[in-house]
C-alpha cells in the first residue's frame, strides 16, 4: 500500500546501540557553530576589518550535513615509528594490530588497512603507516537517487586525525564507517565519546555537462561589482 505522508527527503539514521541513539545521535552540529562563532573576533587593521562570522562559505559548511561523533572512548596507542597501533574501547577488548596483520572488514570497534594497500599511494608525513578505519553503529537510508559524501568536520581543531574523503552508495552499503589518517605518534590518546568524527552530507546521483570558456563583459562587471560589495564588510 502506498504511504502518501511519507517524506520524500527523509534521511533516516538506525542502529541497535542504545547509548548511541540517547546521548551520541547524529546532528547538524549547530551547538558546534556556536560555540565555534563565541571565540571568533573581528580582526581590525587600518581601515580594513575581516571576520570570518560573515564569511558565507564558511557558516553554509557548518550547517551543511550532519555530524557523526564517537559513540563511546576509543583509545589508540600508535608507536612513534608510525609501524604499530593498540587499541581498546570499553565495548571492545581491543586489538594488538601491526603492518604485517591482516586488515578489511571485520566486526571490531577498530580496524585499518595496511600501507601497501592505499597509504603508499598517498603517504603523509608524521601520520600512522596505515588508515584506520572506525566502525560505528550507524547505518544510513536516503532517498532514491542520492548519495552520501564522506568529508572532515574540519571546524572543530581537531589535529589528532584527518577523516579520509569519500561518497557511499546506500544502495550497496549502509554502513557508516570513517576512514582516517592518525598523526597523534608515540603517545596514547583517547577519542572521548561525543567527539565529531565526520560530515555525512547528501548528494544528488547526478551527472553534468561542462565547459571552461573566457568571461564576458557582463560577467566581469557583476564579480567586480560583488567583490566590491563584499569588501566593505569581510
Amino acid at each position: 500500500m502506498f504511504n502518501w505522508f511519507k517524506k520524500k527527503n527523509l534521511i533516516e539514521f538506525y542502529t541497535n546501540v542504545p547509548v548511541a541513539i540517547e546521548r551520541f545521535a547524529p546532528d547538524t552540529g549547530k551547538k558546534d557553530l556556536a560555540e565555534i562563532l563565541k571565540k571568533v573576533k573581528p580582526f581590525k587593521k587600518e581601515y580594513r576589518e575581516v571576520n570570518i562570522r560573515k564569511c558565507p562559505g564558511i557558516i553554509d559548511y557548518c550547517k551543511t550535513g550532519y555530524v557523526i561523533r564517537a559513540w563511546q572512548d576509543i583509545l589508540i596507542d600508535a608507536y612513534e615509528d608510525g609501524e604499530y597501533f593498540e587499541w581498546k574501547t570499553p565495548l571492545n577488548a581491543g586489538n594488538f594490530l601491526s603492518k604485517n596483520s591482516s586488515g578489511g572488514l571485520s566486526s571490531k570497534d577498530v580496524i585499518h588497512f595496511e600501507r601497501e594497500v592505499f597509504f603508499d599511494y598517498f603517504p603523509r608525513p608524521n601520520t600512522l603507516k596505515m588508515v584506520l578505519k572506525i566502525n560505528t553503529p550507524w547505518f544510513i537510508k536516503v532517498p532514491k537517487d542520492y548519495k552520501v559524501l564522506f568529508l572532515p568536520v574540519w571546524y572543530d581543531n581537531e589535529t589528532r586525525f584527518s577523516v579520509i574523503p569519500g561518497v557511499l552508495d546506500p544502495t550497496m552499503n549502509s554502513e557508516i564507517n570513517v576512514q582516517m589518517y592518525w598523526h597523534a605518534l608515540g603517545k596514547q590518546e583517547i577519542i572521548k565519546a561525543g567527539t565529531p568524527l565526520v560530515k555525512v552530507i547528501p548528494i544528488k546521483d547526478e551527472t553534468f555537462d561542462f565547459v571552461a570558456r573566457e568571461i564576458t563583459p557582463e560577467e566581469d562587471y557583476q564579480v567586480r561589482l560583488h567583490n566590491y560589495d563584499l569588501s566593505k564588510n569581510f
